[in-house]
C-alpha cells in the first residue's frame, strides 16, 4: 500500500463484512477495519497478526494456484469493456504479468563463455561468503569467548585472484532466438 499506516482512513465495517463479496469495500476500509481491531484492543494482536499472515499466504496461493486461477481469468472477461473491467469498483486487467526470455538454447557462444565465468564466480563468491560466515560464528561462539579469542580478523593467503580477459576469436556464428516466456494473469488497478 502507498499510503501511510496513520493516513488510512476508511469506513470500519464489522470483520466479518470485509468478505461480503457483494459489497464494494476498498483496501483503505478494510486496512482501516484490521487496525481498528488491533488499536481498540478486540484481537490479541500476537494471534492477530499471525491469522492475517495466513490469510495474505492463502490468497496468494489462491491466485497461483492453476485451475483457480484460471476460473478467476476466464470470469474476468465476461466483465471486459475493451482492456479492463470494473468489478466491485476496481479496475482489473487481463494482461501480460511476466516475460522471461531463455537463452539457452541460443548456440551463442560469447554468451555461453559469459554464463561459464559468471557461474564460476558466483561460486567461489559463495564459499568465500561462507568462510568469513563461519569465522564471524567461531568469533561469537562460546568456545572462542571461553579461549579468550578476541580478534576479529583473519589472516588469508590469496592464491590466486580472478581476471577476465577477452579473446580475439573471429568465428562466425549462427545463432537462435531466445524462447520468450510469458505468463498471462491478472493486474488490479484502484483497489
Amino acid at each position: 500500500m502507498s499510503e501511510q499506516i496513520e493516513e488510512i482512513e476508511g469506513q470500519i465495517v464489522p470483520l466479518q463484512m470485509v468478505t461480503d463479496i457483494d459489497k464494494t469495500y476498498t483496501k483503505s476500509d478494510i486496512a482501516a477495519t484490521l487496525i481498528h481491531n488491533v488499536l481498540d484492543g478486540k484481537v490479541e494482536p500476537s494471534k492477530y497478526a499471525v491469522t492475517l499472515r495466513r490469510i495474505k499466504d492463502a490468497i496468494e496461493l489462491v491466485f497461483k494456484h492453476p485451475k483457480a486461477k484460471q476460473v478467476i481469468e476466464d470470469d474476468v472477461t465476461k466483465y471486459l469493456e475493451g482492456k479492463k473491467a470494473k468489478i466491485l469498483g476496481a479496475e482489473v486487467q487481463l494482461t501480460t504479468t511476466y516475460t522471461k526470455y531463455d537463452y539457452s538454447e541460443c548456440g551463442h557462444t560469447e554468451l555461453d563463455a559469459i554464463n561459464s565465468i559468471i557461474e564460476q564466480l558466483e561460486d567461489r563468491k559463495e564459499q568465500i561468503e561462507a568462510e568469513l560466515q563461519l569465522q564471524l560464528k567461531t568469533y561469537e561462539g562460546n568456545t572462542a569467548k571461553k579461549l579468550g579469542v578476541t580478534a576479529t580478523t583473519k589472516s588469508y593467503i590469496i592464491e590466486q585472484l580472478p581476471e577476465l580477459n577477452w579473446v580475439s576469436s573471429g568465428e562466425v556464428i549462427d545463432v537462435k532466438v531466445p524462447n520468450k516466456i510469458q505468463s498471462i494473469g491478472l493486474k488490479f488497478f484502484k483497489l
